[in-house]
């Protein structure tokens, strides 16, 4: 089963992408925050949700996968923009069946788990984009002294045709 890979997206387009983020980038409040950019489509794609990911200083993130019961999509496509390098976003393996839908502080939806009761089974640092499966267990934990923002991008449609046979998948 698929996890995450690491993905080669259209520099200009990614840097196009980093600096409408960065223009109304709010102060950072909330892990998971919804910004409404005006922005449509990414490298010819249409977009549902563009979002900030927000790792405070020195956290270890919650344990948890993504509701979305408005697009039904599993993938998201994430971008580093600030200070992702001393970041690491966890991929866990749990033995609890979980619906229980908790919300963010921002007013997401996610289904949260006990961290004693699930295994570590993979990991990422965000230095380059990424494809990832938000609709397994995974938790964000920064390193540093200053926050991690990252760009989340939700499309209309999952990008599948840009997962190839070097991924990495559940042991």
């Amino acid at each position: 089963m698929f996890i995450w890979q690491y993905v080669d997206l259209d520099p200009v387009e990614v840097e196009k992408l980093k600096k409408k983020y960065l223009e109304v980038l709010p102060v950072p409040q909330h892990f998971f925050q919804t910004l409404n950019l005006g922005v449509t489509e990414f490298m010819g794609r249409p977009v549902f949700k563009t979002v900030i990911i927000n790792a405070m200083p020195n956290s270890v993130g919650k344990i948890h996968r993504d509701y979305r019961p408005h697009d039904n999509n599993v993938l998201a496509i994430n971008i580093p923009l600030v200070n992702c390098d001393n970041a690491i976003t966890e991929f866990w393996d749990t033995d609890e069946d979980r619906n229980f839908i908790q919300y963010t502080s921002s007013g997401s939806p996610y289904i949260g788990f006990d961290r004693k009761r699930c295994r570590k089974i993979d990991e990422f640092t965000l230095t380059q984009p990424i494809v990832f499966r938000t609709d397994l267990p995974h938790s964000v934990n920064n390193h540093s002294n200053s926050p991690r923002l990252a760009i989340s991008l939700r499309l209309e449609k999952d990008p599948w045709d840009l997962v190839d046979g070097t991924v990495h998948i559940l042991p």
